[in-house]
Order: structure tokens, then C-alpha cells, then sequence
């Protein structure tokens, strides 16, 4: 975890070393998914991994792939035409990368087309699939890896006294999220993890362990449904 912030105001002294992970992503396919025909306008959710083997049947069709993505976070896909035999229809197509309001963030075309982009925001994005003048038609494969951003230990120094400490990181559903707080002196209390909403995440915070100058909690999952933004920890 990231300490984008900290509040700092006359209990605690000293220096704070916040280190935390998001790791892993959405896991709503399996590695090798054959997606025949997946309609335009649902399409289908993949975790980072995916391989989603299908066809492009008229010069209109388009396939999404959908994942939520994190600030930071570098996607990578491949789009490969497959033709079943030398006599069926070669695709030549076009790999998009979209936001959910429609956005291009990036684009590549052939029958090879690969896309390395690192998002500058979170939320929910696509990965389009069409045909071209050239190949409108034709079976393929994609591969698709997002995986999370890895996030360093982050120290936060203080010279003077606080009443309080938070800091907060970018998650959202199926990543999973963990800290360990550690100090030199003075007293600390772990006061909850909260979601954008500012709910509090009752099933986490009951897993955080408290020792002499450290408070961790081990990595677990956001749910499914969760929120998409800023999580913030408070000690």
C-alpha cells in the first residue's frame, strides 16, 4: 500500500514506515476461455491471465473484454488471428483500449496487434475487438495481462506530535489489499480500514494483528461489489 497521505496534528512521535501490497486482479474467467459469439454489448470480464479464443463472424461484429483497472497499472494484450485451415478467412484486426465512458487510450491493428499501456486512472475499462476493410472476419485469440502495480514501502517522518496517521491507496473488487505499520516510540492504535464510501471494513479490520510497535494485516481480497477509488487506513 501506498502512502499518498498523511495527517499528522500530539500523541504519537517519531518515524512511520507504512508498507502495504495490492496484488493480483479480477478472476471472473478461466486461464483459457472460448468465448464463441460474446455479444457486443454485455461482453465478458477477465482476470489477468485470460485467454479468450473466439471469431469475429460479419464485417459489423466487435467482442469486449471488460476488466477494472487501478492508477498505475500497466495492461498488456495480444490479439492473434487463428484461421482453422489455409482456406478460412484471415483476421485482420483492431485492438482497443477504452474507459467506460468510450475514451480510445489506445489502439493497434493486424493480425498481430498488441497494446502495452499503463492507465493514469482507475475504474472500469475495455478491450475491443473488430475487423477491417482488409479482414473483417475471422477467428482469434487473445491474451490479456493487468496486472496490479507494485507499490513500495513508504516512510513518514514527523518531527513533530500527531493525534493521527492515514494514508490511503487505490483498490477495487477481487484486489487484494494488506499492511504492516511499524514505529520507533511512542503509542499507536489502528483505527480502521474504510472504502471510498467511507464504510468500514468490519471483515478486515477483525483480521488486523496488533504486536509491540507493529500492526499488520495479511493480504486479502476486496469483494465482489466493492467500490472502485481511494481506501484509507487510520491509525
Amino acid at each position: 500500500m501506498q502512502s499518498h497521505t498523511s495527517r499528522c496534528s500530539s500523541m504519537i512521535r517519531g518515524t512511520w514506515v507504512l508498507t502495504a501490497a495490492l496484488v493480483g486482479a479480477l478472476c471472473l474467467v478461466a486461464p483459457d476461455s472460448r468465448a464463441d459469439g460474446i455479444a457486443p454489448q454485455d461482453g465478458i470480464e477477465a482476470r489477468s491471465g485470460a485467454r479468450i479464443t473466439t471469431a469475429l463472424g460479419s464485417a459489423d461484429d466487435t467482442d469486449d473484454v471488460h476488466f477494472v483497472g487501478l492508477p498505475g497499472q500497466r495492461v498488456r494484450a495480444t490479439l492473434r488471428s487463428r484461421p482453422a485451415d489455409k482456406d478460412a478467412p484471415l483476421l485482420v484486426g483492431t485492438l482497443a483500449l477504452q474507459t467506460a465512458a468510450g475514451d480510445l487510450l489506445d489502439e493497434a491493428t493486424g493480425t498481430r496487434a498488441v497494446i502495452d499501456f499503463t492507465l493514469d486512472a482507475g475504474g472500469q475499462h475495455t478491450l475491443r475487438v473488430s475487423g477491417t476493410a482488409e479482414g473483417p472476419i475471422g477467428a482469434y485469440r487473445l491474451d490479456v495481462r493487468h496486472n496490479n502495480p507494485r507499490l513500495p514501502k513508504q516512510p513518514v517522518d514527523s518531527s513533530s506530535d500527531a493525534t493521527s496517521l492515514e494514508f490511503e491507496v487505490a483498490a477495487g473488487p477481487g484486489v487484494r489489499v494488506g499492511f504492516s505499520l511499524t514505529w520507533r516510540r511512542g503509542r499507536v492504535r489502528f483505527d480502521g480500514l474504510r472504502d471510498p464510501q467511507g464504510t468500514t471494513l468490519e471483515a478486515f479490520n477483525t483480521e488486523v494483528r496488533e504486536r509491540r510497535r507493529r500492526i499488520t494485516l495479511a493480504l486479502r481480497a476486496l469483494p465482489a461489489g466493492s467500490p472502485t477509488g481511494r481506501y484509507r487506513v487510520r491509525f
